[in-house]
């Protein structure tokens, strides 16, 4: 006998499987589809840490009825710190794309982008100087806004909640964001804190993969994506979970 549920995402540019060469590889969609005896319909939603991100989750616990509800955090709103955020202060919106686009270009170190990555190295260092960097968000905005999703998600005692804990990001990007470590690891500690006081499932994404350093090797090259490898180590590490709670349903 098959047991039908429905497991809605909560998740980032990550866990939506669009940067793999085949969005099927996703953690989400491998899950949804292997475990036996289960049929599950997934429904993936981003979710940005914010002053509306409760709201958004009411929302979409309201059109989806989870049985199973997946946040995968991210704390790139706040590890990241760029120029185009000044830029967006000072001079408006159109300058700041424009400079988002160069930034992210700098981060990736795909063998394609070599060059490229090269040419924007300095002309990145010295908007820094100049015009100083910010992140979107700060640390405390941020986990007080996943905090509010853990809070509203707890509400609904017959969904069973996972918490994703951060991928965290090539050591590359370190060089250019000295804050990341300790935010991340700060995200990592306060949401998996939270989390476990509202007894859901955590699991470390970072974790998964090695930690620190050893996750290098599932990172893409733009140095903030999964490969289809670590998205596989994320399933293999949420489908016992969920077997756990449903699979003699």
């Amino acid at each position: 006998m098959t047991t039908a549920l429905r497991m809605l995402v909560l998740g980032h540019s990550d866990s939506d499987g669009t940067r793999l060469a085949d969005p099927a590889d996703s953690w989400p969609q491998a899950v949804a589809r292997e475990i036996p005896g289960l049929s599950i319909e997934l429904t993936h939603r981003i979710l940005f840490p914010g002053r509306s991100a409760a709201r958004f989750v009411e929302n979409e616990l309201a059109a989806s009825t989870p049985d199973i509800a997946v946040v995968a955090v991210s704390s790139f709103s706040a590890a990241f710190e760029f120029v185009s955020n000044r830029l967006r202060e000072v001079v408006g919106e159109r300058a700041a794309r424009a400079a988002i686009r160069l930034e992210h270009l700098a981060g990736d170190l795909s063998v394609s982008n070599q060059r490229l990555h090269g040419a924007t190295i300095a002309p990145r260092r010295a908007a820094r100087r100049l015009l100083g960097t910010r992140p979107a968000s700060t640390v405390e905005s941020a986990l007080q806004s996943y905090r509010d999703v853990f809070q509203r998600l707890a509400r609904d005692e017959s969904v069973h909640t996972i918490v994703l804990g951060g991928a965290g990001y090539a050591l590359h990007h370190e060089r250019m964001n000295p804050r990341m470590k300790s935010v991340t690891e700060r995200f990592d500690a306060e949401l998996r804190s939270a989390a476990e006081d509202h007894h859901f499932d955590w699991v470390s994404h970072a974790g998964v993969m090695g930690g620190r350093g050893a996750k290098e090797r599932f990172i893409m090259s733009d140095g903030i994506h999964t490969d289809e490898a670590g998205q596989r180590l994320v399933a293999d590490a949420v489908i016992p979970l969920i077997v756990r709670r449903w699979g003699d349903s």
